[in-house]
């Protein structure tokens, strides 16, 4: 590298003569190398656009005339300035130091490329193609984050002036807290001599606010082999308590472990939340569920039903995921509308709940009770060859009152409940059974249950109702659908 260094002005020829011109990104790249190792405080300025021709005087009376293409920049450091000029055609640069009040006069209207004065230099990259492009060294020493800035120690070479980027991968991994994958990288590498000589600590900073994730308030960065917590106030992040409605949306899962391990999954669920309960359905298995929850400062805590009548397994036919269902300790937010909540499942993986407030509303039917019978109340009844015992659902509307009589031909000694959930104009009623095991609670016979629903009618809205069987020895099925009118 040819250099000529006087008191006030240094030229330096850093690139060969080539076809291809200089570009401004490359200019500023190779004004930022000149300042790397540079300890006393300045500010970068670029002056956009290509110019032509200027003149300067220096701090000792000399006058520059600069009559060729060129790529302008002025640092001003705490008692001086310096105009940096980068020549398009190949990239040599003049240096010329001035007096501290010899600052450009549409100075206000120049790029602020640069500044050692905070603790936010440089901006993160966020590109899935760069990072895999990276050239990555793990060189990390240490890291430290103060508000919104990413201070990096690490290792270089001695006369290593290389720009070092943090690069994004450009997407998140859904864990509590969620994941971003960086690479802490150099524009272009090094030549060996450099590399091979002696090293020492340096520090580098970036702004590290483009990487928060909307709706959480941390995240976990990974950078090049080292980790750290990025905290933060998210504005969609809100403390509001949660309030007592029915909710409506869907659920994800990213499963991480077993042979599910990169898989996801995703359907549509209800919740209802009411006098410290609540009520699950979804759309797939295991469909619903029921137990109480609490709220302790950002968590919801879900304690789902269990016991004689509501054993672990007591709704999960096989391959059905039994995490689905709300249980445990979740983070949430809740912005008066929105509901999330989410965790992550042990040996399996991170579960999201994305619901909307709907509204429990005023209904034209009102579910009254239901009343069991046949060999829920009687296990000596048994089926036979009564036509008036095939399995069968009998609907009686009135102006006031609507009653559906479901009648089941089942194993013997099962034990169920039911559940009925009126909303938006469907009336869905489950038969469920909550025996604890296969072969712990069942006689080998068939038996004849019957399950009478019973509502209150108040004017002639017509109603679609569905009447479903959960079943952990015979599967989930749908006993009949329709509607109710008049």
């Amino acid at each position: 590298m040819n250099r000529i260094l006087l008191l006030t002005v240094a030229l330096f020829a850093c690139f060969s003569v080539q076809a291809d011109l200089i570009t401004q990104t490359e200019a500023d790249d190779i004004v930022l190398e000149r300042l790397i190792q540079e300890t006393q405080p300045y500010i970068v300025y670029a002056k956009d656009g290509v110019q032509q021709k200027v003149t300067i005087t220096s701090v000792n009376g000399e006058v520059f005339d600069v009559n060729y293409k060129f790529w302008l920049y002025y640092i001003r450091f705490a008692d001086f300035g310096r105009y940096v000029f980068v020549k398009e055609s190949n990239g040599n640069v003049l240096e010329v130091n001035v007096k501290g009040d010899a600052t450009p006069g549409d100075l206000a209207q120049w790029r602020i490329l640069y500044t050692n004065q905070s603790n936010c230099n440089r901006n993160v990259i966020i590109s899935a193609d760069e990072y895999e492009n990276a050239f990555d060294l793990f060189f990390i020493e240490d890291m430290e984050i103060t508000g919104n800035c990413l201070k990096i120690t690490y290792i270089a070479s001695i006369c290593d002036s290389r720009i070092w980027n943090l690069v994004d991968r450009e997407g998140v991994i859904k864990t509590l807290p969620c994941q971003r994958e960086l690479r802490f990288s150099v524009a272009r590498q090094a030549d060996f001599e450099c590399m091979a000589a002696m090293p020492v600590t340096r520090y580098m900073s970036f702004n590290i606010k483009d990487l928060q994730i909307p709706g959480y308030n941390k995240v976990i960065l990974n950078i090049s082999g080292k980790s750290i917590i990025y905290e933060y106030q998210s504005e969609e992040v809100t403390s509001l308590p949660i309030e007592e409605d029915i909710y409506s949306g869907t659920f994800t899962v990213e499963y991480f472990v077993d042979m599910r391990e990169g898989w996801s999954s995703s359907g549509t669920v209800m919740l209802e939340l009411k006098n410290g309960k609540y009520t699950y359905t979804s759309d797939i298995p295991p469909k619903l569920s029921s137990g109480s929850y609490s709220i302790s400062n950002d968590k919801i805590i879900f304690d789902r039903d269990r016991g004689p009548e509501y054993p672990d397994l007591h709704i999960v036919p096989p391959y059905c995921d039994i995490n689905l269902i709300p249980d445990g300790e979740y983070d949430y937010t809740f912005d008066g509308k929105r509901l999330k909540f989410s965790a992550n499942k042990i040996y399996a993986g991170y579960y999201e709940y994305n619901l909307e407030k709907i509204g429990t509303g005023e209904e034209a039917i009102r579910h009254v009770e239901t009343v069991l019978g046949g060999c829920n109340t009687d296990e000596g009844l048994r089926s036979g060859g009564d036509e008036s015992r095939e399995d069968g659902i009998t609907l009686d509307v009135t102006k006031d009152s609507v009653r559906v009589f479901v009648g089941l031909n089942y194993i013997c000694a099962a034990k169920f409940e039911t559940k009925c959930i009126v909303h938006n104009g469907i009336i869905r009623m489950y038969v469920i059974d909550i025996c604890e095991g296969a072969h712990e609670c069942y006689a080998r016979c068939p038996c004849y249950y019957t399950f009478d629903f019973q509502f209150e009618r108040k004017g002639e809205k017509n109603y679609k109702y569905i009447v479903e069987l959960i079943s952990p020895l015979y599967g989930d099925r749908i006993l009949s659908e329709g509607e109710i009118g008049n």
